[in-house]
């Protein structure tokens, strides 16, 4: 979904989605492992603001594993 999309710009949260587009994206994520014979237990839906930092938290980690972040550190610092 897209921010830009007029169908879904004004939610905020997932948990405002209908329940017919909350089941859709729970059966997205619960079948789109099956090609690789892993099976995936959607639960709940974390509020925007998990998510947020999740995402933040997910894109350091992966500054770190590349030694991309020793890099944009030296960047912010000039």
């Amino acid at each position: 979904m897209c921010a830009d999309d007029p169908e879904f710009r004004h939610y905020r949260d997932i948990k405002e989605l209908p329940p017919h587009r909350l089941a859709e994206i729970r059966r997205f994520f619960e079948d789109y492992k099956k090609n690789e014979n892993k099976k995936v237990d959607v639960e709940d839906f974390l509020p925007a603001e998990a998510v947020v930092e999740a995402i933040k938290y997910v894109m350091i980690v992966r500054l770190v594993h590349s030694g991309e972040l020793e890099a944009v550190m030296c960047w912010a610092c000039m």
